[in-house]
């Protein structure tokens, strides 16, 4: 399992909590779940990866992750695939 730190769990909380795009009951009921699809938005964001790109991508992947045996496994796994991607679009 990824550790994140209780300052980065913070931020991610945060940012979960002023979002609009996630309803109330959400952000109440499945925290543990997003905190990790933000985590992954974070990092792809960091990458490059466009705005758009990243909320298709992930809403592409949330029921997989929501049902992995281990959410950070499975978002790390993924995360891992578009850095290779990234890098290779950066050398083309």
């Amino acid at each position: 399992m990824i550790e994140i730190s209780d300052e980065e769990k913070q931020c991610i909380d945060e940012q979960i909590n002023e979002s609009q795009e996630v309803t109330q009951v959400q952000k109440d009921t499945e925290r543990k779940l997003l905190r990790v699809l933000f985590w992954l938005g974070n990092n792809m964001r960091n990458l490059g990866y466009a705005e758009e790109f990243i909320k298709k991508n992930i809403h592409q992947h949330a029921v997989k992750i929501k049902f992995a045996d281990d959410r950070w496994e499975y978002a790390k796994k993924l995360l891992l695939k578009y850095i290779q991607i990234s890098k290779k679009i950066q050398n083309n």
